[in-house]
């Protein structure tokens, strides 16, 4: 979004301001990184830990999550479905709708463009990053990157409304 939000804005919208542009582009990415988590749920990647409650799911053979599975030895036959598993991806796609809604409401009481681009570095990031612990396997580059992007994020944010309130 950061690298690429200045290229896009010139060629899409180019007389509206950078940082009121990449506040439009993050409540668009939170609803579309929800919708990619579909495709998440249709392929049983980015599943979580294995668990026995009524929630968990298991995938039909050919899934990568039964792929892991069968390659650990942890099915009896390659007919049977994997082990149930956190549906992770549900989780990440309420965050991403759930952020997308908040900076929505957000959005016409914001303070200052470009204020919605770095909550949702701050909120879409960190949820991300916590959901990250529940990842089975578990990636710690994937939610270091996540809670980074979060802290500077808020670093940003913190700087900006303190200058403000300072002027």
């Amino acid at each position: 979004m950061v690298l690429l939000g200045p290229l896009l804005k010139r060629w899409l919208l180019p007389e509206l301001p950078l940082a009121r542009f990449l506040d439009v582009l993050a409540i668009t990415v939170c609803f579309a990184f929800a919708l990619v988590r579909i495709s998440c749920f249709m392929n049983g990647c980015c599943t979580g830990v294995q668990c026995t409650e009524f929630y968990c799911l298991s995938y039909a053979p050919g899934s990568q999550v039964w792929y892991q599975h069968f390659q650990q030895g942890l099915l009896a036959s390659g007919e049977l479905p994997s082990l149930p598993v956190l549906p992770l991806h549900f989780l990440f796609m309420a965050a991403s709708f759930s952020v997308g809604l908040f900076l929505m409401w957000f959005d016409g009481r914001r303070s200052f463009s470009g204020q919605i681009a770095l909550l949702y570095l701050v909120l879409h990031e960190g949820a991300k990053g916590l959901l990250e612990s529940f990842r089975d396997p578990y990636m710690v580059e994937l939610q270091m990157t996540s809670l980074l992007i979060s802290a500077a994020g808020l670093v940003a944010l913190i700087i900006i409304m303190r200058r403000r309130h300072y002027k």
